[in-house]
């Protein structure tokens, strides 16, 4: 709980670099393999929750569309659906001019930044490919050129997500 994020834990940060990490995604869905955040649930608590910090993000990624191949078909929709709640929530955060006041220290900085031009760019073309290929990747399991474009639509939405943060989406109305 020492390095949970605040409120649930303490937010510390590690006492410095951690291990060399290998991420291999076996979906093409959370793109968490660019990112230094991971999320859990803390089912005592009833509460979703994560650990942020720059030393969490992986070393290097293997991004395979072969290790896709044998999803089911609901497994397929669901963590492409992921990838385009990601990338929307990515395009719709605040954007990084919409901090009040920069933090006294770089360790206080936030993980997250807000939407920028670049993180952006990431989101749109997720989006596109979502679009482009979801379908396909759902109706035909070793349709290659869906996974890869999936797989590379969950790795991109994970750098911009990465960058810019994600949200709670909110209906229009209410905003």
């Amino acid at each position: 709980m020492d390095y949970v994020n605040r409120p649930i834990g303490r937010g510390l940060s590690p006492p410095g670099p951690l291990k060399p990490m290998i991420a291999v995604p076996t979906t093409a869905g959370t793109g968490s393999e660019n990112t230094n955040v991971t999320i859990f649930d803390i089912h005592s608590m009833r509460v979703k929750t994560g650990i942020s910090n720059q030393h969490m993000r992986p070393t290097v990624a293997v991004v395979d569309p072969l290790t896709t191949l044998s999803l089911p078909p609901m497994v397929t929709a669901s963590s492409g659906l992921d990838v385009l709640n990601h990338a929307i929530e990515s395009f719709t955060s605040h954007p990084y001019t919409a901090r009040e006041k920069p933090p006294h220290s770089p360790d206080e900085r936030p993980v997250y930044s807000g939407a920028t031009p670049i993180s952006d760019i990431f989101a749109r073309q997720a989006i596109m490919w979502v679009h482009r290929y979801l379908r396909r990747a759902v109706a035909d399991p070793l349709d290659i050129e869906a996974r890869y474009y999936m797989m590379l639509g969950a790795s991109i939405a994970g750098i911009g997500f990465g960058h810019a943060g994600v949200h709670v989406p909110m209906p229009w109305h209410t905003r």
